[in-house]
């Protein structure tokens, strides 16, 4: 039989390194031991002295204890010990339901001895004892990366990638299905194998971790082209931390090799991010690094609206805004997007973002339905309105609902400041005045409303006699002589 040379390096007095992480989702702790071996196991202890090591873990209700000094030949079947150094030993032993069986394997001059106890009783190794080895040593290989290179190769020998995944199917750790899939990922493997492996990876393995280990360190290969990209893409979606999905998904979107298309899957894969902190960064990554189409940036846009912070949903909105023209298909999605967020400031900024570009009347009209609905500062509104008033060409209905949007001012000081940044667009219909008049009505203050009366007096002079009667009509409601008196020497007649 030919075998293979599984080496288990022994230092004389010095401790092998030994890291325990917790297994998510099996409560079990994976132990590394030192150089090529791990195990997944409840509890585990490791001891090494004077050249000699000894493992312990429990796996439920199995316990197993393996001792050994020297370099461990290993059978190509995994069924048996073929080889140990001069003076080495390996002893396995194994206690199920109060039984315990203990195999002692010694090396000595005229070759390997072999001995077999079932509890403190001897029993002949053949057949036995052999077949009892057979099977320990089995489930010892497939609960640790003991030999996991060589059999890997042997597998794949055998029967492909296939045969490599059927064995990996018998693994239970997370941590070793992981070591046999990268291992299996080196070897040259077509398309069709590379979609069998990532299929793999994200079906069993249930730790985020490792199964981001694996996207993110073969990245390379698993997207080599659109076969192996969608089941790339397919697999991220297994993976629920948003921390470990958002790293692999932003490897991803920095890949040259990821098409237009394909980033709008990864767009849909990032859905069920629920942190907004890495959605936002996910989403900053690809304004940052890619060249966004109409169809990737409005479904960005609509995924905006699922951050829920109104800090990081505006970053990225500005983001968007800045380095974008948003298509009018997307418009509506950014629109409800902002009409989301709670913080007056914060809509101002993007807001003011969105005015920097000339707008439809139709898009104005929806930024200015955002303000009147959703905006609670009469500060921030009247910032809002100058803004609109700077940026952008008013006329016909939007000047109505800049008119609508400032009526709902209830500061004189604002609203007085509102109507004369109005005042400055000069060209009103008499309808239009008669509306700008009404506003006007709703301050209080006899200063304000004869200061307001006074810009527009001008527009008022050129209009029909409808509109001097209205502006008259508010004129009365100013208590004060002098006010009213300054309103009204405003005002040819």
């Amino acid at each position: 039989m030919n075998t293979q040379k599984q080496t288990l390096t022994i230092i004389g007095g010095i401790i092998l390194a030994l890291f325990i992480t917790l297994n998510p989702g099996t409560g079990f702790a994976q132990v590394i031991l030192g150089k090529g071996i791990t195990l997944n196991a409840k509890s585990s202890t490791i001891r090494s002295s004077s050249g000699k090591t000894t493992i312990k873990f429990d796996k439920g209700s199995t316990d197993y204890k393996i001792e050994y000094e020297g370099d461990i030949e290993i059978s190509d079947d995994d069924k048996d010990i073929t080889g140990i150094s001069r003076g080495g030993f390996f002893e396995i032993s194994k206690s199920a339901f109060g039984s315990k069986r203990r195999i002692l394997i010694e090396s000595t001059s005229s070759g390997l001895t072999k001995e077999y106890y079932e509890g403190r009783k001897k029993i002949p190794y053949e057949p036995a004892g052999r077949e009892w080895l057979a099977e320990v040593l089995l489930d010892v290989l497939r609960s640790t990366t003991l030999g996991a290179e060589s059999r890997v190769k042997r597998f794949h020998a055998k029967g492909g990638a296939s045969a490599v995944l059927d064995e990996v199917n018998f693994i239970d750790s997370d941590y070793v299905k992981t070591a046999y899939l990268n291992i299996l990922l080196s070897y040259k493997l077509s398309s069709n194998e590379v979609v069998k492996v990532l299929n793999v990876a994200g079906d069993d393995i249930k730790s985020d971790y490792y199964l981001s280990s694996i996207l993110t360190e073969n990245q390379s290969l698993l997207l080599q082209d659109n076969q192996t990209k969608e089941a790339f893409i397919k697999a991220t979606k297994s993976i629920n931390s948003d921390y470990y999905k958002t790293s692999v998904l932003k490897e991803a979107v920095n890949n040259a090799d990821i098409s237009d298309s394909e980033l709008y899957s990864i767009l849909e894969s990032s859905e069920d991010i629920g942190s907004d902190y890495y959605l936002s960064s996910l989403l900053k990554e690809m304004l940052d690094n890619r060249n966004m189409d109409d169809a990737n940036l409005s479904k960005l846009l609509e995924l905006s609206n699922s951050i829920n912070s109104d800090h990081y949903k505006s970053t990225v909105l500005i983001e968007a805004l800045e380095s974008n023209n948003v298509p009018d298909a997307a418009f509506d999605k950014l629109v409800i997007s902002v009409d989301n967020i709670k913080s007056d400031h914060y809509v101002r900024e993007v807001l003011e973002e969105i005015l920097d570009k000339q707008l439809t009347d139709v898009k104005l009209k929806s930024v200015l339905d955002v303000v009147q609905n959703n905006i609670n500062s009469d500060h921030y509104t009247k910032e809002i309105l100058a803004d609109v008033m700077d940026e952008q060409e008013i006329k016909g209905q939007a000047l109505f609902a800049v008119i609508d949007v400032a009526e709902t001012i209830n500061s004189d000081y604002y609203l007085k400041e509102v109507l004369a940044d109005m005042a400055d667009i000069r060209d009103f219909s008499d309808d239009q005045l008669i509306q700008i008049l009404q506003a006007c009505s709703k301050i209080g203050s006899d200063y304000y409303l004869s200061s307001a009366l006074v810009e527009f007096a001008p527009a008022v002079n050129r209009a029909g006699s409808k509109v001097k009667d209205k502006y008259t009509e508010i004129a009365k409601g100013i208590s004060s002589e002098t006010y009213f008196g300054k309103a009204m020497r405003a005002l040819d007649r």
